[in-house]
């Protein structure tokens, strides 16, 4: 499983970190969109999938509901089911108390990371900002560092946390985060001490006063790294910046003047830059304009353009998309050799292969010609019309959709049970709708490698 994860975060270090279980980290929130319809805010952070998403608030419907995380998938290190090593084959809810004894009741809670062996969530209960990690917590020390520790009791956090909107990571876990101001939080192994039990992990903030601020990082599964930054209110270009390895962009941030150290690529856009993903080996870039640039490996057709022929743009730099052209693209998802593109007219677009050099195949992407993409339509059985999209994700091997009315679809792989489909075979080939509760409210959708992270509201 090479693909690298943003969980929400995505998936970093060896041995102990592959297993950790699961972080937590989720926020009160008062007010949110009376319908899907309504604009939601991505997450900029883009592990080589895809980042949570996160209600506007402030909108004119004042209300306040619950909001519970419902999952199935890959569960072999007990990530989406504490205390079971069993696939969840079935939409579950994953309740806050499964992790830490006797917790409050929580009013929200957002996936920060999806990873192949963990789950980081981002909750904040009561205005008081905590990382939960299944059996680790966040011990509060000085210097900005975030300190994780065995324990299962709830430990507060410095403020900062609070602000964390973004994460990165690869196969292994979580490797680091983002906050709203652009500053570089790192994931590190540190010596026990400071009345802290066994091994420790440390999210430590890497950024000074004088360092870039970094407003999206995407890490594809092939260690390519990709990054824009902070820009001013009137500024037109978007600067992004490649390295060919995490370990190049950790060296260059350190000393980002040192020529030395200066990227590999530079990539110079037009406009201001609204997501920027990752998939196996290619990066995606959506500018708010709902234009969508593409370049890395086009093995598979994962660029979605042409790469030759004349006023063609080379794999590696970043080309627009030809195909989406006059389409407002309002969101990105990537996973695997696979990307997705929803339109502002809520129409879903897919580019690349789910299963390259294997036999099975997702229909919609089946005669995909070099430069295009292909359309989905998910036909309501009653009314024979297409469904608008709402939302899409994208696993390493799956795609998830919302529709109108907040029905949930899945194609590609299940199984682990990431299409939510117990006993119905091991592929799915079409999207297959996802039963759920009732009593719940879908609001948005995300995906991890293996795995499906529903946000409902009860």
């Amino acid at each position: 499983m090479g693909t690298v994860w943003s969980a929400v975060i995505g998936e970093g270090g060896a041995g102990l970190r592959g297993a950790r279980g699961i972080i937590s980290i989720s926020r009160v929130i008062s007010d949110f969109p009376a319908s899907l319809s309504q604009a939601w805010r991505l997450s900029e952070i883009a592990i080589g999938s895809e980042r949570g998403s996160y209600a506007h608030l402030g909108n004119d419907r004042q209300c306040r509901m619950a909001v519970d995380l419902i999952v199935f998938g890959f569960n072999a290190h007990g990530q989406l089911r504490p205390g079971s090593t069993a696939d969840v084959t079935e939409p579950a809810l994953l309740d806050l108390q499964d992790f830490t004894a006797g917790s409050a009741p929580h009013h929200a809670c957002e996936v920060l990371f999806a990873g192949w062996s963990e789950t980081v969530r981002k909750r904040i209960h009561h205005v008081q900002p905590q990382l939960w990690w299944t059996d680790w917590i966040v011990v509060k020390t000085g210097s900005g560092l975030l300190r994780l520790r065995r324990d299962t009791s709830q430990v507060t956090c410095q403020e900062s946390v609070q602000q964390l909107n973004a994460s990165f990571g690869n196969h292994n876990g979580m490797l680091g985060a983002l906050d709203v101001e652009g500053r570089l939080y790192l994931l590190e192994s540190t010596a026990t001490g400071d009345n802290c039990d066994g091994d420790t992990l440390s999210l430590s903030l890497q950024s000074e006063a004088e360092s870039p601020k970094i407003a999206h990082l995407a890490l594809a599964g092939n260690d390519r790294v990709a990054l824009t930054f902070v820009q001013a209110p009137n500024a037109s270009l978007t600067h992004i910046l490649e390295f060919a390895s995490f370990q190049k962009f950790k060296t260059w941030f350190k000393g980002p003047s040192d020529a030395a150290k200066y990227p590999d690529k530079h990539h110079v856009l037009q406009g201001r830059t609204k997501q920027l993903v990752a998939n196996a080996a290619a990066f995606i870039c959506l500018m708010d304009s709902g234009d969508v640039f593409t370049w890395g490996d086009a093995r598979y057709h994962s660029l979605g353009r042409n790469i030759t022929g004349e006023g063609a743009t080379a794999a590696t730099e970043a080309g627009q998309m030809e195909a989406l052209g006059g389409i407002k693209i309002v969101k990105v998802a990537a996973g695997g050799w696979t990307a997705a593109a929803l339109s502002e007219d809520r129409s879903a677009y897919l580019l690349g292969s789910a299963f390259p050099g294997t036999k099975h195949s997702i229909k919609y992407v089946e005669d995909i010609e070099p430069g295009n993409v292909a359309l989905v339509e998910i036909v309501d059985e009653c009314s024979g019309e297409p469904l608008d999209i709402l939302d899409v994700a994208v696993g390493d091997e799956h795609i998830v959709a919302v529709t109108e009315g907040g029905r949930v679809f899945a194609v590609g792989a299940n199984w682990n049970g990431q299409c939510g489909q117990a006993g119905e075979g091991d592929f799915l080939d079409v999207f297959t709708e996802v039963r759920l509760p009732e009593s719940y409210k879908v609001l948005g959708v995300q995906a991890g490698p293996q795995c499906t992270i529903i946000k409902a509201a009860s």
